[in-house]
């Protein structure tokens, strides 16, 4: 595909896991496949990164996002990214829950609940992407989108609409989640356990080919595409095939609409499951029958945790990270998969940057 001033292109990404902080730990861990000893980032502040000023509320979440999101920024601009043309759209489900757990105990004790009103603010499910564009002088589109699994690829897909249709510029998009006790109680009464849980943060730039040359930021990847579904069934091992075919379509979907007709050695999956999990067969037997044939696999969930909101957000960034360490025979296209039992499902493709 040649180069049109209208591709959305991502030109910069910051990261906040149990993998490190920033790319250069993140990548470095990434491609040695180091799984840390620990997925919770106990010991983290953000103020360690971003200075005291104005962080002394910010909940857990907060500080992830924070973080990620000046790591993007100063990790890509030569010029600042900040105004009316650059907006923030964060994945997330919950907001902050243990924020939201901790203020509802407040008001439930005996009279007077004596209740704390400076910690009502991050109860409120944007304040972290608010919180974002304040530090950061970001003062277009604004948003959170509560996705589950998928929020990450929805809050990609957001900002690509918000791209294409004026509205903005440029935006930062990410995803966020924070390890709490109330989250591994609600996996365990969902599914009966619940899986190793991490949490972190990853935002990335997107903007048009246009803006990147305009501010001299190097293009990474290209966006191509989008496409989430939801199907009208919960998971089971005997509709297993009904999951399949619709991931397919998802991907054949995202496939059609982008133009490219990738061979299977073309392409490199980032998976959003675990190789032992059921939806990870569902994932690898969609791409099967899509593409045919097999590729190159990536499972990132295998060294981050389950990272739940933040999960899409971190497969593309292990693609950033792949690129920017020159993995050797590293596939032109990748296929960023995310599928719940739920039925909500979806694909995102982008591709390396080529001039």
């Amino acid at each position: 595909m040649e180069p049109n001033l209208t591709d959305r292109v991502i030109t910069g990404w910051g990261v906040v896991s149990s993998l490190g902080i920033g790319k250069e730990a993140f990548g470095r861990h990434l491609i040695n496949r180091k799984v840390p000893d620990s997925l919770r980032l106990d010991a983290f502040s953000a103020a360690d990164y971003v200075g005291r000023k104005g962080t002394r509320l910010y909940d857990r979440i907060t500080q992830f996002a924070v973080v990620a999101a000046h790591e993007t920024i100063h990790g890509a601009s030569r010029e600042p990214v900040a105004g009316a043309e650059t907006g923030f759209v964060l994945g997330s489900t919950f907001g902050g829950l243990r924020s939201n757990c901790d203020f509802i105990r407040s008001i439930q004790q005996e009279k007077p609940h004596l209740i704390d009103g400076s910690a009502f603010p991050s109860t409120v499910m944007n304040y972290a992407a608010g919180q974002v564009a304040i530090r950061f002088g970001l003062t277009g589109p604004n948003a959170t989108l509560s996705g589950g699994r998928l929020a990450s690829l929805q809050a990609l897909h957001y900002a690509d609409r918000c791209i294409r249709s004026g509205q903005a510029g440029r935006l930062l998009a990410g995803g966020a989640e924070e390890w709490n006790e109330q989250l591994e109680w609600g996996f365990r009464s969902v599914y009966g356990k619940s899986p190793r849980l991490g949490e972190g943060s990853a935002v990335i730039l997107l903007e048009t080919l246009e803006s990147a040359m305009q501010h001299h930021r190097e293009p990474l990847v290209r966006y191509l595409g989008c496409s989430i579904r939801l199907l009208p069934r919960y998971f089971d091992r005997d509709h297993a095939d009904f999951f399949i075919s619709g991931l397919a379509g998802c991907i054949s979907n995202v496939l059609e609409r982008s133009g490219v007709e990738p061979t299977a050695e073309q392409v490199i999956v980032l998976h959003s499951t675990r190789s032992d999990e059921e939806l990870g067969h569902v994932e690898e037997q969609a791409v099967r029958e899509a593409i045919g044939g097999p590729v190159k696999h990536v499972r990132i969930k295998e060294l981050v945790g389950e990272c739940y909101s933040a999960s899409g957000m971190f497969q593309v960034a292990a693609y950033l990270a792949m690129i920017e360490n020159r993995c050797e025979d590293l596939p032109r296209y990748a296929l960023v998969l995310s599928v719940e039992s739920n039925g909500m499902m979806g694909c995102a493709l982008v591709s390396r940057w080529i001039a």
